[in-house]
């Protein structure tokens, strides 16, 4: 038990170290991903403006008139 504890003991700098640098990645990735969201949404709203159309809850227009 106690050379399993100091061998886990030993790693736990590498592992604490790999472990920070994960978040540093995943905080770096998420940065790139808002960004680029930002400008997706941006994009897709200019387009969604440019189509005339009216939705109301997916049904599609039709004429009520009687043949």
């Amino acid at each position: 038990a106690k050379a399993r504890y100091e061998a886990e003991s030993a790693a736990f700098p590498a592992k604490l170290a790999a472990w920070k640098q994960a978040v540093r990645d995943y905080e770096a990735a998420l940065a790139a991903f808002e960004a680029d969201l930002s400008e997706w949404e941006d994009t897709l709203e200019a387009r969604r403006q440019q189509v005339d159309r009216i939705a109301f809850s997916g049904q599609v227009p039709q004429s009520n008139k009687k043949p």
